[in-house]
């Protein structure tokens, strides 16, 4: 944290690799990705403190899932933001608003076999992700002796 301003901000590249794919025990064979695990996850979150109020804006990207065992479908890569602001209006209590999604991103899309191809955005699972989505929360923590 420097001063009213907090970064943070993480990456993690992955390579995996299918072993069971390969059953030959000559010559060298090629192995698939895991199917829904991204090679490449980006999460970065910037925070501004003024007072009793905290704003933030954040992004989420991930690229780099296979949706099949033999490692050619792939899943569109995304890129989410978000956004909230939490304000701390008594001591003890704290109410905050998040909108995940911000852009409302629901589709992407990918090379397919007779041109572009869109589809729902979907987690590791390829369950589909929401649109926009607002969280309202309040935390109330007990003072304690």
């Amino acid at each position: 944290m420097a001063g009213p301003v907090e970064l943070r901000a993480a990456y993690t590249g992955l390579a995996t690799e299918d072993e069971a794919a390969c059953t030959a025990a000559v010559g060298a064979c090629q192995r698939p990705p895991l199917p829904g695990r991204p090679s490449d996850d980006f999460v970065a979150d910037v925070m501004g403190h003024a007072g009793p109020a905290t704003l933030r804006a954040g992004v989420d990207a991930v690229s780099g899932i296979v949706s099949d065992v033999a490692g050619s479908i792939g899943v569109p890569a995304r890129v989410l933001v978000s956004s909230g602001v939490r304000v701390d209006v008594v001591r003890g209590v704290r109410v905050a608003l998040d909108v995940r999604n911000l852009l409302d991103a629901r589709t992407g899309t990918y090379e397919g076999a007779l041109g572009p191809v869109h589809e729902p955005l979907g987690d590791f699972y390829a369950y589909p992700l929401p649109g926009r989505t607002f969280l309202v929360s309040a935390r109330f923590d007990e003072e304690r002796p």
